[in-house]
């Protein structure tokens, strides 16, 4: 009997870290952030927070996904501001690759669309570490949308991650 359990213990423990290796990914839908994407299987981290700017009131939501082992984060975060941000898109992302350039170093950027909606794919290291880091940005109406993935990251999931993310508007 204690064979049985032996074995089935150990059946059940290779299943379960196939299952883990494999890199499920879940669906994540934000109703407040008008967007959903897929995340590897593992831990959800929700903030959010309103910001005054000289534009107006500012509302961020911020998830952060960590993988199982806990040493893989994935990022998204959905800026609302008070007024629609497309007309001036092509200033929105420069402003965002110039406040990169203030402490970081650009390896490379490409212009992106999502969905008929102007962004940029941008891959940096950041300082102090000299870690890289992959974003993508996206104005959508409103919406600042910013998807981070680090370095640690395998560029298959990065482009699962990034790929996945859809606007719900």
């Amino acid at each position: 009997m204690r064979k049985k359990i032996l074995v089935l213990s150990v059946m059940l423990f290779l299943i379960c870290a196939t299952v883990v290796a494999s890199g499920q990914w879940q669906t994540y839908k934000s109703a407040e952030g008008a967007f959903q994407l897929q995340f590897p299987n593992g831990s959800l981290d929700k903030r959010e927070l309103v910001t005054d700017t000289p534009a107006g009131k500012v509302k961020t939501q911020m998830i952060s996904f960590r993988n199982l082992t806990g040493n893989t984060v994935y990022t998204v975060t959905a800026n609302a501001y008070p007024n629609s941000l497309e007309e001036n898109s092509k200033a929105v992302l420069d402003g965002v690759i110039q406040g990169i350039k203030i402490s970081d170093r650009i390896i490379s950027e490409q212009d992106v669309s999502l969905q008929g909606h102007a962004g940029k794919r941008i891959r940096y290291k950041q300082h102090p570490d000299w870690q890289e880091v992959e974003i993508a940005v996206f104005v959508v109406e409103n919406y600042l949308y910013m998807l981070t993935a680090d370095s640690s990251n395998k560029q298959e999931d990065i482009n699962i991650f990034f790929d996945s993310f859809q606007i719900l508007m």
